[in-house]
């Protein structure tokens, strides 16, 4: 009853039935009116109100095969339905046109003897379906039949054809006894490839099954689409020939996500020229500027090809993505670490705050935000939103670990602290060397101190110069930078005094 009065409301029933009575119970006034002054025969009048009357059910069911029945929308990204016999490539030109790949989410089938697992079945597509719509660079789309999952390949690739999906997320729901199983891949509609596949098993003796459904839909959601996910990786490969003049402002943000997976100085200095041109073909797009905001606040964090007034610029940009788009998660997170390097702590707590709960699947935001939350010494909610980015998607930024490794070196705990960098594996970066050095200092291994202070004179040789203002940049609040400077001092890195 509940889908039937929503397929209703979709219709829009309700509307075209008040106008239908109001107009007939006017038609019927102006009769008993006009009929009479021409001396009409009582019948005439009978007969046009029972043809009103049996008019209604007539309009209802015209409504009803006319009116589109889009399901409400779960997100911002989420695309009505085409129609069933509409191709692939009948909507290819829309596809194009907002830049965005489309993907759909097939009804997990349940498998076996699962009575009563219907309502978890569909409420993980559902939740699934309105969790990949939470990230700006994917249409999702929705379809308004098919409750049953085709059960293979060759149907999956049809399903995903018929709504003009690229790609498409199929799975099952099994159970036996207090465990519960689902398989969820992940398939390209055009050769029913497959890209990704994981099993999530819950044990819901003690469980409440909604906290299972969410657990499960969470963790298929940041593996597939954040930007560390499968379908991101799929999607940078995929533009990574294509001249600049043909690139979207989507396909700008994928190339920024390409460069976050490295942080280093030489793409640093391509990606901040090529979104300084993006901004200017693409003036109105929110993510673009934020884009350019990171590369700008880079050349301050990290000492990317410095220019003048770093920070102004930043905050100039990501306050013009803010303009354009408040509602941006991706906006809103750019802004957050714009106020933390520029040292207004309680804006970034509000922006980092705003940007989380705009999206809380979005692993590089939770690793991100929750890394500088460290920094500032809130080491509670720190750790949690890092730690809630690795257990979600298993391809996690490494420089997540940092968050653990300050953590232990703030309570002593260097050997902890040790064991969390032997997890980051970033080439190129001089952080990794840097946290060593001062590790193995504090732990007095001189040897090994020397050793690491070797690596890092390799990767940036005139460190001395600027390891202060690099650290201070990150650390002026969470009170290591001394004790960095020191584990370096000690290691033989003649570090300039102020």
């Amino acid at each position: 009853m509940r889908e039937f009065l929503a397929r209703i409301r979709r219709r829009r029933l309700w509307q075209v039935s008040a106008v239908y009575v109001v107009v007939a119970w006017g038609l019927l006034q102006v009769a008993d009116t006009v009929l009479p002054t021409f001396g009409t025969p009582q019948w005439v009048m009978q007969t046009f109100t029972v043809a009103l009357v049996l008019g209604f059910p007539i309009a209802l069911v015209f409504a009803w095969a006319q009116s589109p029945a889009s399901p409400a929308s779960s997100g911002p990204n989420v695309s009505p339905v085409p129609a069933p016999e509409l191709a692939a490539g009948d909507v290819a030109p829309a596809r194009r046109a907002s830049g965005r790949s489309w993907i759909a989410v097939m009804p997990f089938k349940v498998s076996g003897d699962m009575q009563g697992f219907e309502a978890f079945s569909e409420g993980l597509t559902e939740d699934i379906s309105a969790g990949l719509a939470r990230f700006s660079y994917l249409a999702v789309v929705v379809p308004e039949s098919s409750r049953n999952r085709p059960s293979d390949t060759r149907d999956a690739r049809a399903f995903g054809e018929a709504l003009g999906a690229r790609y498409v997320i199929e799975g099952s729901v099994r159970g036996s006894g207090d465990t519960v199983r689902v398989s969820a891949r992940l398939a390209e509609t055009a050769s029913g490839v497959s890209l990704w596949a994981e099993n999530y098993s819950r044990n819901l003796a003690g469980m409440d099954r909604f906290a299972a459904e969410d657990d499960i839909s969470d963790r298929v959601v940041a593996t597939v689409a954040d930007s560390f996910g499968v379908l991101v990786g799929e999607l940078i490969a995929e533009i990574a020939d294509r001249p600049e003049s043909e690139l979207s402002p989507n396909d700008w943000v994928l190339r920024t996500f390409d460069y976050l997976r490295l942080y280093l100085p030489g793409p640093h200095q391509e990606m901040r020229a090529g979104l300084e041109r993006a901004v200017e073909a693409h003036p109105r797009s929110a993510e673009v500027w934020a884009c350019l905001a990171h590369l700008y606040l880079n050349e301050y964090s990290f000492g990317f090809n410095p220019r003048p007034d770093p920070l102004d610029r930043a905050l100039k940009a990501a306050d013009t993505a803010f303009e354009l788009n408040n509602a941006s998660q991706f906006v809103n997170q750019q802004l957050a670490q714009v106020y933390f390097f520029r040292r207004d702590l309680s804006r970034f707590r509000a922006a980092a705050e705003r940007a989380i709960s705009l999206n809380p699947r979005d692993t590089n935001t939770l690793g991100i935000l929750g890394l500088l939350m460290v920094h500032v010494r809130d080491f509670d909610r720190g750790m949690e939103l890092t730690q809630r980015a690795m257990d979600l998607n298993s391809n996690h930024a490494h420089w997540c670990h940092f968050s653990h490794i300050w953590f232990h070196f703030a309570r002593g705990e260097y050997e902890q602290a040790l064991e969390a960098v032997s997890r980051v594996n970033i080439s190129g970066n001089f952080w990794i060397p840097l946290a060593t050095t001062a590790i193995y200092s504090a732990l007095d291994r001189e040897p090994e101190a020397k050793a690491a202070a070797a690596q890092l004179l390799a990767v940036a040789p005139d460190i001395a110069s600027h390891a202060r203002a690099n650290i201070e940049a990150w650390h002026f609040a969470s009170g290591l930078m001394e004790p960095l400077l020191d584990g370096l001092k000690k290691a033989g890195i003649a570090i300039p005094a102020n």
